[in-house]
């Protein structure tokens, strides 16, 4: 039932994506970093699902955010120079502390325990709509343009979500 509708939504969202693309393919050309970290993060939410969805989201969390900080900190510290340059302001610790405590931490754990509770594809179909409400906020928020193979492709992804989760 949930896998015709899903690509609806899947659909919306390659639609507002197609924009972006460029014709020429290389190994930095960002929509292949897009698609190998979707992929990532599919196996990971099946993997935690199988193996590690009665652990405690909270400890996962931790664990995977320490995990996390020790990688990007070794990547960082291996590539020195410009990595390492940025202003210590008031805007980019306040930037730097909602997206860590709000926007990582608690949506990652707020994530783990809808994967152990709901439907997979459930749980997963609704992030689709993440890419429609960061458009809307660049809209919004950065006065950036939104075109209507945008809008058609908003109209996709919201009916794919709701087709999946509606009461049969």
């Amino acid at each position: 039932m949930g896998k015709k509708p899903a690509s609806l939504g899947f659909l919306g969202v390659v639609i507002l994506y197609a924009e972006k693309i460029a014709l020429t393919m290389n190994l930095l050309n960002p929509i292949l970093f897009l698609i190998f970290g979707a992929f990532l993060w599919a196996v990971t939410i099946v993997y935690y699902k199988k193996f590690v969805s009665h652990v405690n989201p909270l400890l996962v969390n931790a664990v995977q955010l320490s995990m996390g900080f020790a990688f990007i900190s070794a990547v960082t510290f291996a590539l020195r120079g410009n990595a390492l340059e940025f202003n210590f302001s008031t805007q980019y610790v306040s930037a730097l502390l909602y997206s860590s405590i709000i926007g990582l931490a608690m949506g990652s754990t707020i994530w783990l325990i809808l994967i152990r509770k709901e439907e997979t594809i459930s749980v997963t179909t609704s992030s689709l709509i993440v890419p429609v409400v960061a458009a809307m906020f660049g809209w919004i928020l950065l006065g950036e343009n939104i075109s209507i193979l945008s809008f058609l492709s908003f109209v996709l992804v919201l009916m794919g979500i709701y087709l999946v989760n509606r009461k049969t």
